[in-house]
């Protein structure tokens, strides 16, 4: 089993569907959207934004699973 912030896809949850009726469900539903249409897994996404930001603001494969999720709110900083 991985811990928190590890590579291992196997130690995610499974996927469960954000609820659409509050504006972050939205975001979550939408991210996946996006995600998937570009065939990326959650790790691929959470690697793309870190190749982005500065190193403080990189995010961990967790965080961006539980976008995915609706399970947490985006940060829009």
């Amino acid at each position: 089993m991985g811990t928190r912030g590890s590579t291992l896809v196997g130690s995610m949850p499974a996927k469960k569907e954000p609820d659409t009726s509050s504006y972050s469900g939205r975001i979550a539903a939408r991210i996946r959207e996006l995600r998937e249409a570009r065939g990326w897994t959650v790790a691929e996404l959470a690697e793309k934004i870190n190749g982005r930001v500065r190193k403080a603001q990189r995010i961990s494969q967790w965080t961006v699973h539980s976008w995915d999720n609706g399970a947490r709110a985006v940060n829009p900083d």
